[in-house]
């Protein structure tokens, strides 16, 4: 029972990018299929992606362990409070980086060849010798990357090789984490990244530039959807909403842009955590064959 209550605690003290990932990863698949995938190629890409950012993030929070203790929203994770010993985590990470990669091969040798890269990456950016997370602009660039390499990867589990719409997709999604981590992510980080040497984007940029950064993220998805979209093979109804819905969200920045206010910053973060979820599923319809949302 004690084994089953650890397994838990760590899975739910990062349920949030393991969910992120998975369903970044079942997006993928999605377009992939073009709304209608492999169910079974489907299971196992997104559980090996369960696994692979259950382990690697974990072991990310072995190394960081003192870090966490000093921030507010980190310091009650099972390792960093001792409630799940370094040990037992470390065995989890072991054995979930092996279920995770065991899973992804019964998908063929591309699908893990994505997969293995997204988790090596993620690895390094962790470990101690090279810890890539406090090279500046490296830590936002890492996880902007993971988006189409897992986007690749649900490709190549789906239909066995490349798929240009799905690098589209995930290459889209990227470059708006990269413009958003600053302001909605970064931001709570700040004391403990300065005490340990992390100089990450949000060290380095005042409040007022991270929230413009933000902004330019959406901006960026205005101004690149309509006029990509048809060379990807998306129907004219993804831009189209995606740009209503940017316009939408572009108006709950402007009351964050003064002072950094934590709960202020939290309410924009899930904002933006539902746009993040809307435009990927837009992307999903926006690949379907679906002749009458073709309207020009």
């Amino acid at each position: 029972m004690s084994v089953y209550n650890n397994v838990l605690r760590l899975v739910k003290s990062r349920s949030e990018p393991i969910f992120l990932y998975s369903w970044s990863t079942l997006i993928s698949c999605l377009i992939a299929g073009q709304g209608f995938p492999s169910i079974y190629s489907t299971l196992i890409a997104v559980s090996s992606v369960a696994f692979l950012t259950a382990s690697v993030y974990l072991y990310n929070d072995i190394i960081d362990r003192e870090m966490d203790t000093l921030n507010p929203d980190k310091k009650n994770r099972p390792i960093a409070t001792g409630k799940v010993s370094v040990g037992f985590a470390q065995m989890f990470v072991f054995v979930a980086a092996i279920i995770g990669s065991a899973l992804m091969l019964l998908n063929g040798i591309q699908a893990f060849a994505w997969v293995f890269t997204y988790y090596t990456l993620f690895f390094i950016y962790s470990y101690p010798g090279i810890r890539l997370k406090r090279i500046f602009i490296v830590k936002e660039l890492i996880i902007s990357m993971a988006f189409p390499l897992l986007s690749l990867a649900g490709a190549a589990a789906v239909m066995g090789g490349f798929y240009t719409p799905c690098l589209y997709a995930g290459v889209l999604i990227g470059a708006f984490l990269f413009s958003a981590l600053p302001a909605l992510n970064e931001a709570f980080d700040v004391k403990e990244d300065l005490l340990y040497e992390i100089k990450s984007l949000a060290v380095v940029l005042d409040w007022k530039k991270r929230v413009q950064m933000l902004a330019f993220g959406v901006l960026l998805l205005i101004v690149v959807t309509p006029v990509t979209y048809s060379w990807f093979g998306f129907n004219a109804a993804f831009p189209v909403v995606i740009v209503a819905a940017s316009l939408v969200v572009l108006r709950f920045i402007v009351p964050i842009y003064g002072e950094f206010d934590r709960e202020s910053a939290y309410q924009a973060r899930r904002i933006f955590k539902m746009y993040f979820f809307f435009v990927q599923i837009m992307m999903v319809v926006g690949n379907m064959a679906l002749p009458t949302l073709n309207l020009f």
